[in-house]
């Protein structure tokens, strides 16, 4: 395994997100930046998390004054690791990215990436957005393949983008986000082209790119 556990690379402890204290805004990543966000952290610590394809960690505007991140970890591919599945059908996690953090202090007013402010933790959130099991299931295990390409059939997208309408104070992810452990079979047309396993491509697929209007 690596020296962290799959989804601890990316959420916290009680996976608390941030949410918006103003309309929501989609926000088109481009460039070396693959997702922004805010995590609440032990004690309620406020992190700001980016992930991106650079081998550095960008810096922070916090309230007009520039900071590094620190690197929470790396870009590596982590060894196949044991599954319901048999190990010819299961394969190692690739992670081209690297996670960096900043821990914010009570008192920030602004964070800013390349131009972009990040939210912050509302004081005493009152709209708050709770969510979970929302990846698309793939697993032999089961013999369940959901068909991840209709939106009909899997609608987490439309929940993140009507969730985030709401402009929440707080969203609490309560667990389960990759369901995707086995490639799609053949047969299966509502899932082709899905990326699986536990590397990145799957995050980003099952979690990061539909939630992108509720980050």
């Amino acid at each position: 395994m690596s020296r962290l556990c799959l989804p601890c690379r990316f959420f916290t402890l009680f996976v608390l997100i941030c949410g918006l204290s103003a309309a929501p805004a989609l926000i088109a990543e481009a460039g070396d930046i693959k997702a922004r966000y805010v995590v609440l952290g032990p004690e309620g610590q406020a992190v700001a998390r980016v992930i991106t394809t650079a081998a550095r960690c960008p810096d922070l505007t916090v309230d007009q004054k520039t900071q590094a991140m620190q690197l929470r970890i790396g870009a590596e591919t982590v060894a196949q690791r044991p599954t319901r599945s048999k190990p010819e059908d299961s394969k190692p996690s690739e992670f081209p990215v690297t996670v960096c953090d900043l821990p914010l202090p009570p008192a920030t007013q602004s964070v800013m990436l390349e131009g972009k402010a990040l939210p912050l933790p509302a004081k005493n959130p009152t709209r708050v957005i709770v969510i979970g099991d929302t990846g698309c299931r793939m697993k032999l295990s089961e013999q369940s393949f959901q068909p991840c390409n209709d939106p009909d059939q899997w609608p987490y997208k439309s929940v993140a983008d009507a969730a985030a309408q709401f402009k929440p104070d707080l969203v609490i992810h309560v667990g389960d986000i990759l369901y995707r452990e086995n490639a799609c079979p053949k047969d299966h047309a509502g899932c082709q082209g899905s990326p699986w396993g536990y590397g990145y491509d799957t995050f980003e697929a099952d979690f990061f790119a539909p939630s992108s209007a509720l980050l």
